[in-house]
């Protein structure tokens, strides 16, 4: 099965720009990729469902490490894909 995920904007709430955007980016995407293979999707996005938005719920940030906000982020989304 192929799975096609656009995420068209991203809001962080309390949290200034990241310096590190293309570092959060890649991160976010491998890390995502890995769940969805994983772990797949939650029962209303497996049947070919959309969803125009997405709760993703809140994450805790390690200040500094850009690559570990990515992988928070992709774990946050797929959570919120699973439900």
């Amino acid at each position: 099965m192929t799975v096609h995920v656009h995420i068209e904007r991203l809001v962080l709430d309390g949290l200034a720009d990241p310096p590190d955007r293309a570092v959060v980016q890649a991160a976010l995407s491998a890390e995502l990729s890995r769940l969805l293979g994983a772990r797949g999707l939650g029962p209303e996005l497996a049947g070919g469902a959309a969803r125009a938005r997405l709760d993703a719920g809140s994450i805790s940030v390690v200040p500094g490490n850009p690559a570990l906000l990515g992988h928070a982020i992709a774990s946050a989304v797929h959570r919120g894909m699973a439900r």
